[in-house]
């Protein structure tokens, strides 16, 4: 599974800290500055944490985007995730590294199992199982 980190803004502990959280969930990360910078190879990543509408528009191998500000409003319309199913997240202050490692792997399985997860928080994660009972983590 890809992650690709799209952010130009990062120091050397956010690498660090990132490559950390994606090895222990198994996943293969890239960095790049900005979407035109990524390589056709890359484009069917299926967690994107960053700003990547281009990517957003036309991949429907993507399942979780994660944007780096606090508003997703203007993301939430019809047509914008060529995946409907897309899991969408802003992050205001916090990603990936900041989840507690129980929901970065349950929030993991959840996406490779391809079941629905509603996030209210880096640790409030929220997931209806097949038998209709609800899991948070």
């Amino acid at each position: 599974m890809k992650l690709l980190v799209i952010n130009k803004m990062l120091e050397g502990r956010h690498f660090d800290r990132i490559r950390k959280a994606a090895g222990e969930l198994g996943l293969a990360v890239s960095f790049y500055a900005d979407e035109a910078d990524i390589p056709q190879e890359d484009r069917d990543a299926e967690i994107i944490y960053g700003f990547a509408p281009e990517i957003t528009r036309t991949s429907r191998n993507l399942k979780w985007l994660c944007v780096p500000w606090a508003g997703v409003d203007s993301l939430m319309v019809p047509g914008y995730f060529a995946n409907e199913d897309c899991l969408l997240s802003n992050s205001a202050g916090g990603a990936l590294p900041s989840m507690k490692p129980r929901s970065r792997k349950a929030l993991k399985a959840g996406i490779l199992r391809g079941r629905p997860w509603t996030c209210s928080g880096p640790s409030r994660c929220r997931q209806t199982a097949p038998s209709g009972k609800r899991r948070t983590c």
